[in-house]
């Protein structure tokens, strides 16, 4: 699941449950198209979210690289997900809050 909304000058897409590669299918374009569009940081919050799949990996490398790494944050990232970034060796480039 994912919603999208500007907030407190920032772009956050909010996402929950599994982002397996079956669901990451779903919303990839609309992130790619929002994010490219977003004129302010984005924010990819996390909270809901239990499981990635590597697409979802991909996804953040990609709206990272279009928006600046400096303009990008997964927020609310959980330990489970932080380890799977940390072993992608992606806890380095992406901020995570």
């Amino acid at each position: 699941m994912l919603s999208i909304q500007e907030r407190e000058g920032r772009l956050v897409f909010t996402f929950s449950g599994r982002l397996d590669t079956a669901e990451c299918l779903q919303f990839d374009e609309r992130v790619a198209s929002a994010a490219e569009a977003a004129s302010q940081p984005v924010v990819f919050d996390l909270g809901g979210v239990d499981y990635v799949a590597s697409l979802f990996l991909r996804i953040c490398v990609r709206t990272a690289k279009g928006v600046g790494f400096e303009r990008f944050t997964l927020e609310n990232v959980n330990p489970s997900i932080r380890k799977v970034l940390k072993i992608a060796g992606l806890d380095g480039p992406l901020s995570l809050e």
